[in-house]
């Protein structure tokens, strides 16, 4: 009886710690499980750590590349722009030369600007002056120590520096009449040069011999 009783109390420690034994395990692979869980979103979690370090390291790269890249533009533009310059300032005043560009004749220097003017002087082609006043069809010009008015059609006319211009003239520039209109639209024309005529030549006179003619014996 006690044989037996004890064989059933080591059955039933054997089966309790088979059971227990048989808990444990199925706790600790719950346990591995969650271990592991843990360990995946751990390394889950400093995955995306990582990349979004990353991408901040290369944003702020690029950033800085950027900043980099303006400075240098910025420091370039500035290199590159030039000083300004300081202009000088414009008097307003247009200084003129010209040259006679009549092919044949005499071009008449008037008194004024107007074909019925006085003449006071002429020039002949090629010959230079400067400009005092400039107008659409007629010019008031000095040429020879001669200040007259002149067609524009016969003047070749330039713009010259103002160092070029007599200092003596400067004074007279704009200080002539204003010229009419109604005489702005006439040309005058240079004269032509008057042909010289031939001196008359004498033809000496010949005297001519009478020569005595015999008279002829008229038969009877």
């Amino acid at each position: 009886m006690i044989v037996a009783l004890f064989y059933i109390f080591v059955t039933l420690l054997a089966v309790g710690i088979l059971n227990l034994t048989r808990v444990t395990k199925k706790e600790q692979a719950v346990i591995e499980e969650a271990i592991d869980k843990q360990k995946e979103n751990r390394v889950a979690a400093m995955s995306k750590l990582q990349d979004k370090e990353d991408q901040e390291t290369v944003s702020s790269g690029v950033t800085g590349e950027s900043e980099e890249a303006s400075e240098e533009a910025s420091t370039e533009t500035a290199a590159e722009a030039p000083e300004e310059e300081e202009i000088p300032e414009d008097t307003g005043t247009k200084y003129y030369a010209f040259t006679a560009n009549n092919s044949a004749g005499r071009l008449n220097i008037r008194k004024e600007p107007s074909i019925r003017a006085k003449i006071i002087g002429r020039m002949h082609p090629g010959d230079r002056g400067y400009i005092l006043d400039i107008g659409d069809e007629w010019s008031r010009v000095s040429v020879n120590d001669k200040n007259g008015y002149c067609a524009n059609e016969y003047l070749s006319i330039r713009e010259i520096k103002e160092e070029e211009y007599p200092d003596e003239l400067k004074s007279l520039i704009g200080a002539g009449e204003d010229i009419p209109e109604e005489e702005a639209g006439r040309e005058d024309t240079p004269e032509e040069e008057p042909l010289e005529e031939p001196a008359e030549v004498g033809v000496p006179e010949v005297s001519v011999p009478e020569v005595s003619v015999p008279e002829e014996s008229v038969a009877e």
